[in-house]
């Protein structure tokens, strides 16, 4: 029995030895976890928030470390890295490691961080910098205080997804966030080549609608030297603006842009655009001997949509030039204005009710077709008018058979009368009047 008891004894006590040292284990592992998420104030009533993996803190040197997975919370701000240290005596903080800051609009990235949270000044080491309307990215990046950006041999660019196609690099770039940036000793690269050097040069990127100069584009046209376009914007009203673009396009000669846009309420509104060249090789390349006369050529489009109220729709795009070889000479401008084979006008005059809907359209298009880029096709067919008239779907009766459940009616017809500018008939019939009707 004493045996019994003596077994019995030792192996109580032994369960009582590893339950308290898993209680210990418990308790180390939960502070740990506590300690590696810890909430500091600083003196200047500063509130900042850490999270990590591991932390340890020196109380006699008023600094905390923190490592792996680092997530400080400052206010508004936060910041991410692998390594943390902070001396929240002085207010600075240094992170290592993929660092990233995100604030209000702005968020940077880089290898390494400092920030004084005191001072609200940042530093970031091999930085890029993405905001709402740009692009940085350069050796150093700072922040000297909250709405300013400094930045040493680094690059800019409006294009957030496809920098390579456009940059400006500077030795020291300055930025006022919302207003302007100052590049000294900038670089202009296209496709990733100079193309430029300026020594000084001041951008807008403001975003707001404000008159000024907006940034300017480079082309090389095989052939024709180096196109450059610089327009300038001006914000007439809230409900108007117009863009002026003077131009140089190469061996081609001076030129200018202009786009004019009004708002008149909701769904009406117009827009008017035109290019214009004194084009000095057009005659050149197309002359046997060899002419250098200056060619004025011009391509404009125009569009409008007017509504009243949901009922009554009209709307109107137009678009010519004073030859078709411009669709190929200036494809930059006419591409994104062309979208078929012809030029010309197109409109219609809509009315709607919750019973019926009548409309008249129309067009009258130059074909592109042509030998000569000067002629205008007269056999080609055009619609002047079309009429339209279509009602809603009357149900006449809805009952529960098996057959024949319900039956609607409705009706609808058009008119269309095709015309050639100058009558030619041949054996096919090109001027005729067509009416489609169906129950």
């Amino acid at each position: 029995m004493k045996c019994k008891n003596f077994y019995y004894q030792k192996c109580r006590g032994f369960l009582l030895a590893c339950y308290f040292l898993f209680l210990v284990g418990v308790t180390l592992v939960s502070s740990r976890e506590l300690f590696a998420r810890t909430s500091f104030d600083f003196k200047t009533g500063d509130d900042i928030q850490i999270l990590s993996d591991k932390a340890y803190r020196r109380t006699s040197k008023s600094e905390y470390n923190a490592v792996g997975n680092v997530v400080i919370v400052h206010g508004t701000e936060m910041l991410y890295g692998e390594k943390a240290s902070l001396k929240y005596g002085l207010g600075t903080l240094n992170v290592e490691g993929n660092v990233r800051y995100v604030g209000e609009g702005i968020t940077f990235y880089g290898t390494s961080l400092f920030y004084n949270f005191k001072k609200n000044n940042l530093k970031v080491k091999d930085a890029r910098i993405i905001a709402d309307n740009f692009v940085v990215w350069g050796e150093v990046i700072s922040r000297p205080k909250k709405g300013f950006v400094n930045a040493t041999n680094a690059e800019y660019s409006t294009c957030r997804d496809c920098p390579e196609s456009w940059s400006i690099f500077g030795k020291s770039i300055k930025i006022t966030l919302g207003q302007y940036i100052r590049i000294k000793e900038a670089y202009i690269k296209v496709n990733g080549v100079t193309v430029l050097y300026v020594p000084y040069i001041i951008l807008p990127i403001k975003k707001k609608r404000e008159s000024g100069l907006l940034f300017p584009s480079f082309s090389f046209p095989s052939g024709e030297g180096v196109y450059y376009r610089q327009p300038w914007f001006w914000n007439i009203s809230q409900s108007m603006d117009m863009t002026f673009t003077p131009s140089f396009f190469g061996l081609r000669g001076n030129g200018t842009e202009v786009q004019l846009r009004k708002v008149f309420g909701h769904r009406n509104w117009l827009e008017f655009d035109t290019i214009l060249i004194r084009d000095q090789i057009f005659n050149e390349n197309r002359s046997a001997n060899g002419s250098e006369e200056i060619e004025n050529r011009a391509f404009y489009e125009w569009e409008h949509h007017f509504s009243l109220g949901e009922n009554l729709n009209h709307h109107l795009h137009y678009t010519n030039g004073t030859d078709l070889d411009l669709l190929k000479d200036f494809d930059f401008f006419t591409e994104k204005k062309t979208f078929s084979p012809e030029w010309g006008g197109a409109t219609f005059l809509e009315f709607r009710n919750s019973f019926f809907e009548s409309s008249i359209e129309g067009h009258f298009y130059r074909n592109q077709l042509m030998n000569s880029p000067f002629e205008f096709d007269e056999e080609f067919i055009q619609i002047l008018p079309q009429l339209n008239f279509s009602t809603i779907p009357i149900n006449l009766w809805n009952i529960s058979s098996s057959l024949f459940k319900n039956m609607n009616i409705g009706f609808e017809a058009d008119l269309k009368v095709f015309k050639q500018n100058h009558f030619k008939e041949t054996n096919n019939i090109r001027n005729a009047r067509r009416l489609n009707s169906s129950p």
